[in-house]
């Protein structure tokens, strides 16, 4: 896998984190990549209406209070942020943040993208052992794209899976070698037990066997129909991915056409090798992120992200790039998620 492609990869890795995308395929239904948004209900018969919800106050009035209560140190983009998320009723709801980029704010509005029902021809596969490909390749081969999706995902799961008893012997080993220097920590803050993480090592071993380059080959041909037949963001934004190592000029112009849509997938796409990109994209991410509540070590890890990102870059590139990164924010159609 060459540099590009590997960024790629790992960017759109964090914006899964942060939006909360992806799901293991498995016998129970996997929920989309991108969350369905429950209608909103209808009230019962004799309910009380809700109360109507306040827009938060713009910045020079949260300033002006954040004065008045006594010269209170905040930052008044943290506390616009803040009144936003209290606002917000429901999961997925638009909601109005404020983000910080280089010394501009823009304001951005959050929102989901449509929901992707799963089909119902859609092959149940067993999630811990192999024999994944068939089914799901039968599916996809028909015109299922949430077959082809998930068959390039699993696929992907299995490139840094130990493909023999030695390699799967030195996977445990390392595993275990490295557990007495994490105590299991993981970076979302979360923690994993060493009995859990051999067993992970020893599932994927499991659920690979058997998987060829061909397979990759004929996969990666079901998710270009798919991706081409326009049903879902999630794989336009798998295929743009894949391809960035050998097309990576068609693949950042799928990248470009996504976030021209407002797609924020597509933005994190552009960000590899763009600096006004990856400036954007962090901005969006900690607005997002902001006020709400438990994303607190993904948020901090969000901010020590655009802090390095600040202090590797001169003073005057990096102004010039937050200039532009704060026009590409200003995009009409933003922000869809992924």
């Amino acid at each position: 896998m060459s540099n590009r492609a590997a960024l790629v990869t790992a960017v759109l890795a964090i914006a899964a984190l942060a939006l909360g995308l992806g799901c293991y395929l498995g016998r129970a239904r996997p929920s989309p990549v991108v969350p369905a948004v429950p209608p909103a209900a209808d009230p019962a018969p004799g309910a009380k209406p809700s109360p109507e919800v306040k827009p938060p106050a713009n910045l020079e009035e949260i300033a002006k209070q954040l004065a008045d209560e006594g010269g209170r140190q905040s930052d008044p983009v943290e506390e616009y942020n803040r009144k936003a998320a209290e606002t917000q009723t429901r999961p997925g709801a638009h909601i109005e943040k404020m983000a910080r980029v280089g010394d501009e704010v823009v304001t951005l509005v959050f929102k989901p993208s449509a929901p992707w029902r799963m089909p119902k021809s859609y092959a149940f596969v067993d999630d811990k052992s192999g024999g994944f490909f068939a089914p799901l390749a039968s599916d996809a081969a028909n015109g299922d794209d949430f077959a082809a999706h998930q068959l390039w995902q699993n696929l992907q799961a299995c490139e840094e899976a130990p493909k023999t008893q030695a390699e799967l012997r030195d996977s445990v080993a390392k595993v275990e070698d490295a557990f007495p220097k994490t105590g299991g920590a993981l970076p979302d803050g979360g923690a994993i037990s060493l009995e859990r993480a051999v067993a992970q090592v020893q599932a994927r071993y499991d659920r690979c066997q058997g998987v060829t380059p061909q397979m990759y080959g004929e996969a990666l041909e079901y998710l270009h129909q798919a991706a081409d037949r326009g049903t879902h963001v999630s794989v336009a934004l798998e295929y743009a991915s894949a391809i960035a190592r050998d097309r990576p000029d068609e693949s950042r112009q799928r990248f470009q056409s996504l976030w021209q849509q407002g797609h924020v997938g597509g933005l994190s796409g552009l960000s590899v090798d763009s600096l006004p990109h990856r400036i954007a994209w962090n901005a969006q991410e900690i607005a997002l992120l902001d006020g709400l509540p438990g994303p607190g070590r993904v948020l901090a890890l969000a901010r020590e992200r655009a802090a390095k990102l600040r202090n590797e870059t001169s003073p005057s590139e990096y102004q010039i790039a937050a200039k532009e990164a704060a026009r590409l924010l200003r995009n009409p159609n933003c922000c869809l998620d992924p």
